[in-house]
């Protein structure tokens, strides 16, 4: 059997433009998925606090300086209802003098969390991802009377200058799509996002989906104690599970604990693990 000339070029372009799509929408599917593994990210999880900020700065340093990296970016994990503006501000700048750029991953970045992503290297977030900026809560004292600026003047002038200069930073990250004007009314009394909307707002740069490697299998067990009984629960590696698992309550003494008191201490327990990662705490 012959095929002529003519018949050939048409198979060929048939089969190229079958063929074309395809690896175009495998590029672009690679493209936008993010794949973690214990030597690129760090996870934020909790309140923004000395502790939390304490730990993240550790871990990043020492994936920073890992010179293997070839220049790839250290992913950090968001999953922060926020907390203190000073602590975010000094991890902010520990984590841009690294050696490698930080990217921010979203699953819920919320009040301090959100300035955290603006301030940092590409806004990556997930379709289902949350992020969310509203004004600053907190109180100060001082002297005041007499000439001024007083010293209560001066404190809370800090602060609204500083405040200025996040939103500043926040409106210059959108590349025109918001003003400060604009910017300050939508979080006057919240401003709420799903991943889609901040793309489309220009509060993050684009949407990505996650897996681990098998470097972040299996769990971390950590232990806890509440009402004199020991918690002792596990974590998945793999930060997209955010759910305590394999939740164990026991006595110190190794007395019998009846089960009543276990059930009512694992209900505390996880009351207090769901408000610690989802209630969220105000820019102070």
């Amino acid at each position: 059997m012959t095929v002529n000339k003519k018949s050939a070029v048409v198979v060929t372009l048939l089969v190229g433009a079958l063929l074309f799509p395809l690896s175009s929408l495998n590029k672009s599917s690679n493209d936008n998925q993010v794949v973690l593994s214990k030597d690129n990210m760090v996870v934020l999880s909790g309140e923004i606090d000395g502790e939390m900020s304490g730990a993240v700065i550790s871990q990043a340093k020492t994936l920073g300086n890992k010179r293997f990296s070839n220049g790839k970016p250290v992913y950090l994990f968001m999953n922060t209802p926020g907390g203190s503006i000073q602590t975010g501000l000094e991890m902010i700048e520990s984590l841009k003098g690294l050696d490698r750029p930080v990217s921010t991953v979203s699953l819920f970045a919320a009040s301090m969390g959100f300035q955290v992503v603006q301030n940092l290297g590409e806004r990556l977030v997930l379709k289902n991802g949350v992020l969310m900026s509203h004004r600053a809560a907190g109180e100060f004292s001082g002297s005041f009377g007499g000439q001024r600026p007083s010293q209560m003047d001066n404190r809370y002038n800090l602060w609204l200058t500083r405040l200025t200069e996040l939103d500043e930073d926040v409106v210059n990250r959108t590349n025109g799509k918001q003003t400060i004007d604009s910017y300050q009314k939508a979080y006057a009394n919240e401003l709420w996002l799903t991943g889609s909307q901040a793309v489309k707002e220009g509060y993050a740069d684009r949407i990505v989906s996650v897996r681990c490697d098998s470097s972040l299998d299996g769990v971390t067990t950590h232990t806890i104690k509440i009402f004199g009984l020991k918690i002792d629960f596990d974590i998945d590696n793999c930060p997209m599970n955010t759910s305590p698992m394999n939740i164990r309550v026991s006595s110190p003494d190794d007395s019998e604990v009846s089960p009543e008191r276990a059930k009512e201490a694992e209900a505390r327990f996880t009351e207090q693990f769901l408000h610690r990662h989802r209630d969220i705490v105000p820019m102070y």
